[in-house]
């Protein structure tokens, strides 16, 4: 392979013959071919015998070929013959063609990579600003609201699955490219040549990238114009600061990203992994255990920790707050508002629950005397064949922990009172409180005043038809958990389950055991608070798998007892835990009702709200009333904030894309 340069007649290192083709009307390197005889090397000149003139306004080349052949690239410049002495690259036998081949393939490869990463971006902006392109939108045969749901959302899905073919192809395309410039890099000996040779392909890139590049940004301010508008919308009140310090920019953006916000880790703790899989591999056949171990061991190999969800002023701001000793955060009691309270306002609210309320303090921890109790109880169960040895094993429990109470703060109240919480995760009773939760449950749920859900509760007001007089009202029981007379409800549940047919299909445990049970999970309320113990002498205990299921069913035979002695009744009486749904078809005032409800039980009291304009919410639902019929939509209470897990939270992504899509957005 030989390189020449010069003007004039070719003078060659080789006597070359021949008949050659010298195209000098592209710029660039460009490869000719002859027939004829050559022969020798040395520092001989010899002619080049074109079979036209060679123009070169660009480089060119010029081979010939006799007994041997020699072939390459050759830059000419100036017009006429070629003349002058050769500095050529190579010799020997070859193809000419083969050199200028992967020269074109280089730059075609390098053309196409500028194409495809304009793609992906195009069409990573059309994901990010939820923009689906003309392409990809799908025309559904059937014109309905749903049908436009389900077809936005398979274009989605299209998008995605483009951009995943994109990233595919743009990874592919680069180890193509990769490989084709080491081949010419190993076929080019001077650095120089191969310079240019690059230059020149990097120089078709670019002008292929920009002219993609505009393409692209005009029509994706095209499809912008045209999409639907949404109004970005901030969370309100995300952050509630009840506290004296001064929140800086840094600490406020972090707790806007939620109290279940995970930061991503440096690196990855292989000890977390291999544990829990060495714990698995005892229980397999050795084969499967090596297999096992081999796949874990390869996958963490390659394994990379995640890229940062957070900024390092973030991670600054996490730490300066976790050493603040002087302030708390927690949750608000609803609406997923993050709040900022200090530390002594926090206590003091909370001394002033469990010295006004229904608590006695405790000389000791009670947790050992609680196990104690709980062993016997078991342990008689299971002498009498009414517990197997897995549950007995499941529901005995050591060296448990004693609950703890802490408070939410009711921020859309005025003094932003505290609503106690008793956690009972990880006590001696919780994993027999929820045994027993599968065996009493059935026993509510069957009257006709059950609401189970919203949509439950809509089919029901819609089959309902207002009358001129008709007024909605809302009923809420005060402090229900703490408020339920425990004996009277623990009498209810025993009458129930001795009429309960289908008891024996979930238990064999007879009712007097289920009740003596069932008496010292409800009876065990002690709790810590701070260092202090106290035990809950009233009510059920917040926090408890039994105290939904038993006030459940203690108001089922509460606003029984109220409608059968009520001296006037409501047309439509709908219950939801505390919640209830009323129509009242009376021209009588609805108050002498409420005073009934509050005097059957002292405990029990109820507040009142009336409609206002026809409109009611109960739940998340908006009933509406017009002349014929009800309607109802979508209830947004005030401390609504819309804000659930953050999609950059160190999720898995089967979490983060079981989320809702809100309507508003939140912070980033």
């Amino acid at each position: 392979m030989k390189y020449h340069s010069g003007s004039g007649s070719c003078a060659c290192s080789d006597s070359v013959s021949g008949s050659d083709s010298c195209p000098s009307s592209v710029s660039g390197f460009r490869p000719s071919s002859g027939s004829g005889s050559g022969s020798g090397s040395g520092s001989g000149s010899g002619t080049c015998a074109c079979s036209d003139s060679c123009p070169s306004s660009g480089p060119g080349s010029v081979s010939g070929s006799g007994s041997g052949s020699s072939s390459g690239f050759r830059p000419c410049s100036g017009p006429g013959s070629c003349s002058g002495s050769g500095n050529g690259f190579g010799s020997g036998s070859g193809s000419g063609s083969d050199s200028v081949n992967n020269w074109r393939k280089w730059e075609k490869l390098n053309i196409k990579l500028a194409k495809e990463k304009n793609h992906l971006t195009f069409m990573c902006r059309c994901r990010d600003n939820d923009i689906i392109p003309n392409g990809l939108r799908l025309k559904t045969p059937v014109y309905t609201k749903q049908a436009r749901r389900i077809g936005e959302k398979a274009s989605r899905a299209l998008i995605r699955e483009r951009i995943a073919f994109h990233r595919h192809s743009k990874a592919k395309l680069e180890q193509s490219i990769s490989a084709i410039e080491e081949t010419i890099r190993s076929k080019v000996t001077c650095s120089d040549d191969f310079n240019r040779i690059k230059s020149s392909v990097i120089r078709s890139h670019t002008i292929v990238d920009h002219a993609t590049k505009k393409q692209h940004m005009t029509k994706l301010e095209k499809l912008k114009k045209i999409a639907p508008t949404r109004t970005p919308l901030q969370p309100i009140r995300a952050v509630v600061n009840l506290s004296k310090r001064q929140l800086s920019a840094s600490e406020e953006t972090i707790l806007n990203k939620g109290l279940n916000f995970a930061t991503s880790t440096k690196r990855i703790n292989n000890m977390d992994i291999v544990a829990p899989i060495e714990e698995a591999t005892s229980h397999i056949n050795r084969e499967h255990a090596e297999e096992l171990r081999w796949k874990v061991r390869h996958a963490l190999e390659r394994a990379k920790p995640p890229k940062a969800n957070t900024t390092k002023e973030e991670l600054a701001a996490i730490n300066n707050l976790k050493q603040d000793g002087s302030i708390i955060i927690l949750p608000a009691d609803k609406g997923n508002t993050t709040v900022v309270m200090d530390k002594k306002e926090y206590d003091h609210k909370m001394n002033s629950i469990v010295t006004d309320g229904s608590y006695t303090k405790l000389k000791k921890d009670p947790t050992p005397a609680c196990e104690r109790k709980l062993t016997k109880l078991l342990k008689k169960n299971k002498d009498k064949e009414q517990l197997t040895d897995a549950q007995y094993r499941k529901l005995s429990q050591h060296h448990s922990k004693l609950p703890h109470m802490y408070g939410l703060p009711k921020v859309h109240k005025t003094n932003v009172p505290l609503r106690p919480i008793v956690s009972c995760r990880g006590s001696a009773c919780h994993p027999l409180s929820q045994f027993l939760v599968k065996i009493i449950n059935p026993l509510s749920g069957k009257t006709p005043t059950y609401v189970k859900n919203s949509a439950h509760f809509v089919s029901l007001v819609q089959a309902m038809r207002p009358s001129p007089n008709m007024q909605m009202v809302s009923f809420d029981v005060v402090s229900l958990f703490t408020n339920v007379p425990t004996t009277e409800a623990l009498s209810i549940v025993r009458t129930r389950l001795e009429s309960d047919d289908t008891l024996p299909e979930r238990t064999t445990i007879p009712t007097d055991d289920i009740m003596e049970l069932l008496t010292f999970c409800v009876t065990t309320t002690a709790f810590q608070l701070g260092d202090d113990y106290y035990q809950q002498t009233e009510g059920m205990a917040m926090g408890s798998p039994l105290s939904p299921v038993i006030a459940n069913i203690y108001m089922e035979h509460f606003e029984e007892l109220a409608l059968q002695t009520a001296p006037l009744k409501p047309s439509l009486w709908l219950r939801y835990v505390d919640d209830t749904f009323v129509l009242w078809d009376h021209r009588e005032d609805i108050t002498p009702f409420l005073d009934h409800l509050n005097s059957l039980r002292p405990s029990i009291q109820f507040t009142m709200e009336t409609e206002v304009d026809n409109k009611l919410p109960f739940l998340d639902v908006q009933v509406e009333k017009s002349e014929e019929a009800f309607r109802t939509s979508v209830y947004r209470k005030p401390t609504a904030t819309d804000r659930y897990l953050n999609f950059k939270s160190h999720h898995p992504d089967t979490v983060k894309k079981g989320n809702p899509v809100p309507t508003t957005h939140g912070p980033s």
